[in-house]
């Protein structure tokens, strides 16, 4: 059995220590992309549009959901257990302003019930709104933290605040 004599191994050493610190110089200071539009980049009929997709779903909301959830727990459970039926337009209705297509993921990695929900905490860029910790198994991710933002509509309802939750 032959080995790397010790000037070798010190050469290999710093090859990969030189490697290690480029790729971490390259990967550090890029800018991390945009994982999703924010309401300040949506174009003027995005806007109205989602403003329209909130209009139909409060008009829907007492047909699809006759008993509303009374707190922020109720209303999460019922979110998820609607997103894991499939059951696209009730999701839109506990989460007005979404269309269905935005759940068009969850057609592919289907989630189901909550296992838990935790404390509320301030979200990390809009401390006034607060986000709940949600474990939603997913297939092959039994142990999946969203982290849910409730708002109060207008008529006083709870409603999943889609702008401001965090959903990956």
């Amino acid at each position: 059995m032959s080995t790397i004599t010790h000037p070798w191994r010190n050469a290999i050493l710093a090859v990969g220590v030189l490697a290690a610190a480029g790729y971490s110089t390259f990967h550090f200071t890029r800018p991390a992309p945009t994982r999703s539009a924010t309401y300040e980049q949506m174009s003027q009929a995005e806007i109205e549009e989602r403003t329209a997709a909130y209009k139909l779903a409060v008009a829907k909301a007492d047909e699809l959901v006759p008993n509303w959830p009374a707190n922020e727990q109720v209303l999460i459970v019922e979110f998820w257990r609607a997103v894991a039926a499939k059951d696209f337009d009730k999701a839109c209705v506990l989460c007005p302003g979404s269309k269905p297509d935005d759940f068009a993921m969850f057609a592919k990695w289907t989630p189901e019930a909550p296992k838990a929900i935790g404390r509320p905490g301030p979200h990390p860029t809009k401390p006034e709104v607060l986000l709940w910790p949600v474990t939603v198994p997913f297939p092959g991710f039994p142990n999946k933290t969203i982290k849910m933002a409730v708002r109060t509509m207008e008529d006083g309802r709870l409603a999943i605040d889609g702008q401001h939750t965090i959903w990956w």
